[in-house]
């Protein structure tokens, strides 16, 4: 399932507002809407699930039209096929696992279709021989799957996850986008966090202030964000000035033919595991660089190609 929205728009005296949002979930594909807490990513996920209504835009599935503020369209979201899985997952707590899940089948399935669906869910989840445990006594991890399965049992086109996949470990992440993927369902996140947009999408949207700033995938966000904005929020990003800045990663002690220079001062080190965390002060802004060394000075000197440098208007 293919679901675009187009100009959809909300404009509030209070609350966050959200202006002309036009994008695109590519069908059995993993989008993350990436932006800070106000922003308004979470408006557009109830937007699509048809939980809030938009003052103006176009919101199709399939090319069909859910929602028209022009032609008075808005269909109820249980006719939309998007299902939503909420961060805190929502389970009955004086209910076991079982029973959680099977809670949207209707009452037209045989005893025996439910159980079977149920299973199925809760093995593809990794919960298999969990049906009987209650809420309280699963980890935090097993009730967000737990709210995944409940989700699957309905066999939803797609998926729309209102924040939960920051709070899972990132092994859980993972397997979250295997489950997703191979099923082929089109699926939605929206997150602050640039590590789990930029480690479990296939596509990223970027928002600030009710307004899409960039769309792409994770790797044409972080190698060439289009704004100052959307440099800062996929990840580390060392300033060399107003203007312009390096990634950390391109950032090399030996240099090569041609290579820019830059001297820092050290501010801080702390062991990384794989090597050491360097804090560093260049021309006043904080850097950040990741060396296998222990450094023996008080200042470095790092090297990049000229390429690597990411300018801005």
């Amino acid at each position: 399932m293919t679901i675009r929205t187009e100009g959809i728009g909300r404009n509030r005296s209070q609350g966050e507002n959200i202006e002309d949002v036009s994008i695109t979930l590519p069908s059995g594909e993993m989008t993350e809407i990436l932006g800070p807490s106000g922003c308004g990513k979470k408006k557009v996920l109830h937007m699509i699930a048809g939980l809030e209504k938009p003052d103006t835009g176009v919101i199709t599935f399939d090319g069909t039209v859910v929602f028209s503020a022009s032609d008075g369209i808005d269909l109820a979201p249980k006719k939309r096929g998007a299902v939503v899985v909420y961060a805190d997952a929502g389970l009955l707590t004086h209910k076991d696992v079982f029973d959680n899940v099977a809670a949207p089948l209707t009452d037209g399935l045989t005893r025996q279709e439910r159980k079977t669906k149920v299973r199925a869910a809760l093995e593809t989840c990794h919960l298999a021989g969990m049906e009987d445990r209650y809420p309280k006594d699963l980890a935090p991890w097993q009730k967000q799957m737990a709210a995944l399965a409940r989700a699957l049992v309905r066999e939803p086109k797609c998926l729309l996850f209102d924040e939960p996949m920051t709070r899972l470990p990132r092994q859980v992440r993972l397997l979250v986008r295997e489950i997703t993927k191979k099923a082929g369902i089109t699926s939605l996140f929206v997150t602050g966090d640039p590590e789990t947009a930029l480690s479990i999408s296939d596509h990223v949207v970027v928002m600030d202030l009710g307004k899409v700033v960039q769309e792409g995938t994770p790797e044409e966000i972080f190698r060439h964000p289009k704004t100052r904005f959307a440099a800062n929020i996929t990840g580390l990003a060392n300033w060399i000035d107003e203007s312009s800045m390096v990634r950390p990663m391109d950032l090399k002690e030996e240099p090569s033919t041609g290579d820019t220079a830059f001297s820092a001062d050290i501010a801080g080190v702390s062991y990384a595991g794989d090597g050491y965390e360097l804090h560093l002060l260049m021309d006043g802004h904080d850097w950040f660089y990741r060396s296998a060394k222990r450094p023996e000075k008080d200042s470095i000197t790092l090297y990049c190609s000229p390429e690597k440098v990411l300018r801005f208007e």
